[in-house]
């Protein structure tokens, strides 16, 4: 590990491994008010392609990522999943991760089959459209 001092992210796992954020150079968390977030966005510096073929991250993977605020000295840390939907690479050094939310992911994610919701209550409707 570096130096650096991750202030918004202290941590990172894909597939039950911790990425070295000595390799992340940028990050961005975007909250909206609409279903097309919050987003994150991780640029990694990835020259020898660690992340991509030795820990085998790539697209529709989850990342559980611990988002802080250390100045707040108050302990409380949000740990947010994310899924992967794309991962461009940029002239072969850099790879960008551009994610959204799980929970987001799974409402937008087209269903196999239709559902009929006969004189059900909202939380029946709710736990069956939303499985988390």
């Amino acid at each position: 590990m570096s130096n650096q001092e991750n202030l918004l992210i202290p941590k990172i796992e894909c597939n039950k491994n911790e990425l070295d954020l000595s390799f992340l150079r940028e990050s961005t968390f975007i909250e909206v008010l609409d279903l097309s977030g919050p987003k994150l966005i991780l640029k990694f510096d990835d020259k020898e392609s660690i992340l991509r073929d030795r820990m085998k991250v790539k697209e529709l993977d989850e990342l559980t990522v611990t988002i802080a605020d250390p100045y707040a000295r108050d302990g409380v840390n949000l740990i947010a999943k994310f899924v992967i939907l794309t991962m461009p690479i940029s002239e072969k050094e850099f790879v960008t991760l551009n994610c959204i939310q799980k929970e987001v992911n799974i409402l937008k994610t087209t269903s196999i089959k239709a559902f009929l919701f006969s004189k059900k209550n909202i939380l029946t409707i709710f736990k069956r459209l939303l499985p988390i």
